[in-house]
């Protein structure tokens, strides 16, 4: 029925303090985060005490390896951190 439906939707500038980061939102919705280095990937990967799953896309194969690495969360590849490689 209406309002049962909600457009896939990519957002982009999401605020590190907002809810769709730290919770289930149970919807198509994917938000875009860029860091300027590892260790800020791997702190934002880290934020949610759910292990949600998070994306990396990189040319570089050893900023995948650093952030597995981080990653708190390791499922059977790893948990909570997906990554992909882009080339």
């Amino acid at each position: 029925g209406a309002g049962y439906f909600y457009e896939p939707t990519v957002l982009g500038g999401v605020p590190s303090e907002a809810r769709l980061l730290k919770e289930e939102i149970f919807g198509p919705v994917a938000p875009v985060i860029g860091f300027d280095d590892e260790e800020a990937a791997i702190a934002a990967a880290n934020a949610t005490e759910y292990g949600l799953a998070a994306y990396l896309f990189t040319r570089d194969l050893g900023r995948i390896a650093v952030v597995a690495k981080g990653a708190r969360r390791p499922r059977s590849s790893l948990r909570g951190v997906l990554l992909a490689f882009q080339p």
